[in-house]
């Protein structure tokens, strides 16, 4: 229970932002799941324990998605700056540009 606190209090930025997210998302909660929502978005991201996945949401997507749920755990609440954004930043504007496989940028390394 102490350890469950700790990592709450040490991703506070990103289960704020998650729980927001989820709030107003909580309609499309994946069934069998506490904290995960089916989106729109073409990616899937975690923020602290909520995870969201996108549209092409597949069962073996939850270990790619578990990746980016030990990165909040190390990075804590640099989390934002160092992985989220940057990562939100490659998927969404810069990956489907370049000739590059996704896995090249270094968030989503540790996920494939």
């Amino acid at each position: 229970m102490i350890l469950k606190i700790l990592s709450i209090t040490w991703q506070l930025p990103q289960n704020i932002l998650g729980y927001l997210l989820f709030l107003i998302m909580h309609k499309h909660r994946i069934t069998g799941t506490r904290w995960s929502v089916k989106t729109n978005f073409n990616f899937d991201f975690c923020l602290g324990v909520f995870c969201f996945y996108g549209k092409y949401f597949y069962k073996q997507l939850t270990s790619y998605v578990n990746g980016y749920k030990k990165y909040s755990l190390l990075t804590g609440p640099l989390y934002l700056f160092v992985i989220f954004i940057p990562s939100i930043i490659w998927n969404t504007l810069i990956w489907k540009q370049t000739n590059l496989p996704k896995s090249w940028f270094y968030t989503e390394k540790r996920n494939t």
